[in-house]
């Protein structure tokens, strides 16, 4: 079995069922594809559970606001490398994200959303292929465009802007960018 399959089927099971016995229980899980930002050949995918604030602001203004915090593992490959590289690396990660709503936040009707989120990562390699990042620690910035699917069930679509990036604190500081697809699916 390939390694970025056991970790999804890890973490949607401990996302669902442990934190379900342990009150913890998160109100979504985000399933994320995407591709690095210089080539198709370096891909990977991400799976975050996600636990909703339950706060709005600026209610029945044009734009409302409203977040959820974010905890994810990635798995990113690149399939181009020599044989003294790292072909892969796994990555752990954390954030609050910000929601900016067009129009009334309301999750049982069709709405488009922006969101932003900024957070800790640490990656289990310092290199992936050429690209050297300096350190195992990284922030990891998100810059989203969604919309919500659906009214029975909610879901959300969301293009997703990843960086990653050490902002200079340990030389070199290549930094990694990422687009992505991430499908939300509510509980």
């Amino acid at each position: 079995m390939r390694p970025w399959m056991v970790l999804v089927t890890l973490v949607f099971f401990l996302s669902t069922n442990i934190a379900q016995a342990m009150s913890f229980k998160p109100t979504a899980t985000t399933f994320t594809f995407g591709y690095w930002n210089e080539c198709t050949d370096r891909h990977g995918v991400r799976v975050a559970p996600r636990w909703d604030w339950n706060v709005r602001w600026l209610e029945g203004r044009p734009i409302e606001l409203t977040g959820y915090w974010e905890a994810g593992v990635g798995y990113w490959r690149n399939n181009k490398t020599k044989s003294d590289q790292n072909r892969y690396l796994y990555t752990l990660s954390g954030s609050p994200i910000l929601q900016i709503w067009l129009g009334e936040y309301n999750m049982q009707r069709t709405a488009v959303f922006f969101e932003i989120g900024v957070g800790p990562a640490y990656l289990t390699e310092t290199s992936l292929g050429d690209a050297n990042f300096g350190s195992n620690w990284q922030f990891e910035d998100k810059f989203g465009i969604g919309m919500n699917l659906g009214t029975e069930n909610p879901a959300q679509l969301i293009y997703r802007y990843y960086h990653y990036s050490n902002a200079g604190f340990k030389p070199p500081n290549r930094g990694l960018d990422l687009h992505t697809v991430a499908f939300v699916w509510f509980f």
